[in-house]
């Protein structure tokens, strides 16, 4: 079974409010079964776990506002808290956090990407998805108007195709951009997170906006 193809486009709280809307019954019935999800969101039932929250919601918005208007539109159009979602998309480095006060050592597993660099032949890029059993997502097809931040900085205009798991910004798995940029997503798992930095769903997030290999 193919994922929906969703096409939107506006703002970054309407790109958000739109996918949210459209996939509203799978991510509430992610949020209310998936484990994982809801151990995140239950952090923030404790002090250390509010705390650990607004550390990563606070760098979260200091560089990139504009991906934190974007899930909460995600969060408005599909009708759930926007803790909660926010939250979710930080599953990686709660399950990190967990590890390393459980004094667990074995690492996250995931996705995996071969490139194949032929000499005389075509580049093939090959990706294989290891998300959650029955996870189907949905495949978005963006353009995301200009962002103005208050200091004047603008982060550009982004145009680009990415497979989307449920409940998650765009860009935590295969996605490509009007630049001609093919990106994957893998799971190489560090040995611990730290709090309050920019999480890995907001870094991938960032890189579908990228112009070259360099940026």
């Amino acid at each position: 079974m193919l994922p929906p193809v969703l096409h939107v486009s506006g703002a970054n709280h309407q790109v958000g409010f739109q996918i949210g809307r459209a996939m509203k019954k799978q991510i509430r019935d992610v949020m209310s079964s998936y484990e994982p999800f809801k151990k995140s969101v239950s952090l923030l039932e404790i002090n250390d776990g509010r705390q650990i929250y607004e550390g990563y919601l606070k760098a979260a918005k200091t560089a990139y506002p504009n991906y934190v208007e974007e899930m909460a539109g995600m969060a408005e159009g599909a009708d759930v808290p926007f803790e909660h979602l926010f939250i979710a998309n930080y599953e990686f480095e709660i399950l990190l956090l967990n590890m390393k006060k459980n004094d667990e050592e074995e690492g996250g597993k995931g996705c995996t990407t071969v490139y194949l660099n032929y000499r005389d032949g075509p580049r093939v890029l090959a990706h294989n998805e290891d998300g959650p059993a029955g996870e189907l997502g949905c495949l978005v097809v963006a353009h995301v108007e200009p962002y103005e931040l208050p200091g004047g900085k603008i982060f550009p205009e982004e145009n680009f195709v990415s497979f989307c798991y449920t409940c998650c910004l765009p860009g935590v798995a295969y996605s490509f951009n009007h630049h001609g940029l093919c990106i994957t997503c893998n799971t190489v798992a560090p040995v611990e997170a730290e709090e309050s930095k920019i999480g890995l769903t907001i870094a991938c997030r960032a890189m579908l906006s990228a112009t070259s290999v360099e940026e």
